[in-house]
């Protein structure tokens, strides 16, 4: 209600916010919020807050000689104003008195812009492509996830950023095949696919790999019993070519039932092989069902290693391969 009757009062009534006629109080309120509530905000953020809290004439000119006064506020200023600019070589205090020589803030910007695009140059060189046939980009937004980083094209018309440059220390043949083949990548389309979980879509070592264990290979996934046997079988089929020192590697389900039954519940697995033959032995620790781990033996040094990606120690399963190791050397 308005009036031109100066014995009409106009009084603010809200259900939330507390009117305050003394200056002092809302002086009180005022810091007890900046400093206990809000932890030395803003003056906008303050008054926005405060403004549904209480009520006060010209509560934001109030917020903002409070938040001025403040002594948190002041060190930061003041720290602040006394530091000094690497490039300029002055303190802003000094900039806004206008006490800097202008000229000299020029200078010391081109001498700072000058030395970082000469650092920039030092690490460019001179580059120029006499091939008209190499590898070029292949940007994810074109290709498939599984294919090859580059593709081999012509080099007409393209620009240099976008070649595959020869590398400045080794050997360089244009007619390198992709780390990629076609038919690694109709697989991985297969793969893809959505198709029925139990359809087997690999057959290797005595093992067949439905659809439901590959994908696990995929995205962030946790990998299962049976891609980690491949992968061990895969290191014992490579070991026989070639030099390659010989390795022997124990199925996923070893750990668990030697610390299960014990020597006796895998003393029949290596009952046809000697292990001590070979140049390393790798069994596969599944920590928790968690995560994998793996121990390396070496027999002939007698030396064994425990990796763990997590850097945590497995005492017992250290223990329990040192017990297994001696029995089945007594027993061979």
């Amino acid at each position: 209600m308005f009036s031109t009757d100066g014995s009409i009062k106009f009084i603010r009534c809200s259900r939330r916010a507390r009117d305050i006629d003394i200056e002092t109080e809302a002086v009180k309120q005022i810091s007890f919020y900046h400093v206990r509530e809000s932890m030395h905000s803003g003056i906008q953020e303050t008054f926005n807050s405060m403004r549904y809290k209480i009520f006060y004439p010209n509560l934001l000119e109030l917020i903002h000689i409070v938040i001025n006064q403040c002594e948190i506020l002041q060190r930061v200023i003041r720290n602040y104003n006394e530091r000094f600019h690497s490039t300029i070589k002055c303190t802003p205090t000094e900039v806004q008195t206008r006490t800097v020589n202008l000229e000299t803030g020029r200078e010391n910007i081109e001498k700072t812009k000058k030395k970082y695009l000469r650092k920039l140059n030092e690490k460019r060189e001179d580059y120029c492509e006499t091939r008209t046939v190499g590898y070029v980009k292949n940007y994810k937004t074109v290709r498939h996830k599984e294919q090859p980083r580059y593709r081999k094209s012509k080099l007409d018309n393209v620009h240099l950023t976008n070649i595959r440059k020869k590398p400045k220390f080794a050997d360089y043949d244009d007619n390198i095949e992709p780390f990629v083949t076609e038919e690694q990548i109709l697989n991985a389309e297969k793969i893809d696919n959505n198709g029925p979980l139990d359809e087997v879509l690999m057959e290797k070592i005595n093992l067949r790999l439905p659809r439901q264990d590959i994908t696990t290979l995929l995205g962030n996934s946790w990998l299962n019993d049976q891609i980690i046997n491949l992968n061990l079988n895969l290191l014992m089929e490579r070991s026989e070519q070639g030099s390659l020192p010989k390795v022997y590697a124990m199925n996923t389900f070893f750990i668990p039932r030697l610390l299960e039954i014990g020597y006796n519940g895998v003393s029949r697995w290596t009952r046809k092989i000697d292990i001590f033959s070979n140049d390393f032995i790798l069994v596969p620790v599944h920590v928790n069902q968690v995560h994998w781990c793996i121990a390396i033996i070496n027999p002939k040094d007698k030396i064994m290693n425990y990796y763990d990606p997590m850097g945590n120690p497995n005492s017992k399963i250290l223990e329990a391969l040192k017990s297994y190791f001696k029995e089945e050397s007594m027993d061979k």
